[in-house]
Parts: C-alpha cells; sequence; structure tokens
C-alpha cells in the first residue's frame, strides 16, 4: 500500500471527512474505492482527458527525437595561495 498526499480545498475535505464519518469508514478507504472504480476512472478521463490528449501531443514528436547531447561547461578553480604570514 502507498501513501499519497493530495492537495485539495478545505471546504471539499471537510464534506468529505463528515460524509467518511457518517459511514464509519475512514477518508482513505473512501478516496481509495474513488481511485478503484471504474466509473471515477471514466469521470476522471473526461474531466482531464482533453488536457492529457494535449499534452501526449507535445510530448510524442519530442520522443521520436533523438537527444542531442549537450556540452557541459566547467571552470577550473584557480589554486589558494598559501597564508605565508605566521
Amino acid at each position: 500500500m502507498r501513501n499519497v498526499t493530495v492537495s485539495i480545498p478545505d471546504d471539499v475535505y471537510r464534506r468529505a471527512r463528515i460524509w467518511a464519518a457518517e459511514r464509519d469508514v475512514s477518508l482513505s478507504q473512501v478516496v481509495a474505492y474513488v481511485l478503484d472504480t471504474l466509473n471515477g476512472i471514466r469521470r476522471a478521463e473526461r474531466h482531464f482527458g482533453q488536457r492529457m490528449e494535449e499534452t501526449q501531443a507535445r510530448i510524442e514528436p519530442a520522443a521520436s527525437q533523438p537527444v542531442q547531447p549537450q556540452a557541459v561547461k566547467t571552470t577550473a578553480s584557480k589554486p589558494r595561495k598559501a597564508n605565508m604570514a605566521q
């Protein structure tokens, strides 16, 4: 089992906690169920699908092009002078 951290608006969190408490289940159980059900996945696909397709369209052409190695610029450090004053 994995722990997941998500950010949600305070009012959504409160409603979900109350809903879960009224049914004597944890919020983690509710979230796991929602993520695990096909209807939840279909709703997410409808909601986020267009954005995912747009992102994929931008990524796929770039992924098919070979990556060009880039030169790494290094700077040689100057040797430090020893402190001769004693």
